[in-house]
């Protein structure tokens, strides 16, 4: 399993499993950015890509960028 983007924006994930790719909601916990997948939250940084892209909002606009946590 790998995340491939986070949209902060809209509060989701898409990642590549073994059996496709799927959109999964996320949330921070004690600081930390999780993602649930088959009923069970999981660590974006422990699956992350390097070559991962994220959608935030940065001073006021959206903007897309390298994943920086």
């Amino acid at each position: 399993m790998i995340v491939m983007m986070v949209n902060k924006a809209c509060e989701w994930c898409r990642i590549a499993a073994g059996t496709g790719t799927y959109t999964c909601p996320i949330k921070r916990i004690d600081g930390e950015l999780f993602f649930k997948f088959k009923r069970e939250w999981h660590s974006v940084a422990k699956y992350i890509s390097e070559s991962a892209h994220e959608l935030a909002y940065v001073g006021g606009k959206l903007v897309n960028r390298s994943y920086t946590g």
